[in-house]
């Protein structure tokens, strides 16, 4: 016997199909050649963002204070904040002009993101791992197909 959802639940589920529907905009913005051709032209933004993205993964044995790595501020709630920033920031480097083509698609898929990241926020921890995994999904997707987007044709 299945349980009833409340119209908490209910506007939760809408919500999230609307996050779906505003990533997947983004990503067939990502695929439109006047978006890739934009991106093209911003070398220096992506290639920034690039550099940023590998320092985050290179491995650090210890930070000034002499510990370990801070594993806190790379993976829950602070990571997926940290990964949404600099994906913020790559777009708004790369799509300089508020009214670039694709820009619009692909801030509502941030704020989709950031949506779903601050209601996880608040959830009992198992729900909040579930809805964790779902939002890194979703970064997942972005940013690869931000870079999908950056890297020519082979």
């Amino acid at each position: 016997m299945a349980a009833k959802k409340g119209p908490v639940a209910k506007q939760a589920a809408g919500k999230s199909k609307v996050g779906a529907q505003a990533l997947d905009m983004a990503l067939k913005a990502l695929k439109d050649e006047r978006v890739r051709a934009y991106l093209t032209q911003a070398p220096g933004a992506m290639a920034g963002w690039v550099a940023e993205k590998k320092a985050e993964h290179a491995s650090k044995p210890a930070d000034e204070s002499g510990k370990g790595m801070n594993v806190a501020s790379r993976f829950g709630q602070r990571g997926l904040e940290q990964r949404a920033a600099s994906a913020r920031r790559a777009i708004d480097a790369a799509f300089s002009q508020p009214d670039a083509v694709g820009r619009a698609e692909l801030t509502k898929a941030l704020d989709s993101i950031d949506t779903a990241r601050k209601v996880a926020s608040g959830l009992p921890l198992v729900k909040r791992k579930k809805a964790h995994w779902r939002v890194d999904d979703m970064l997942d997707q972005l940013e690869a197909g931000l870079i999908d987007a950056v890297l020519p044709k082979g």
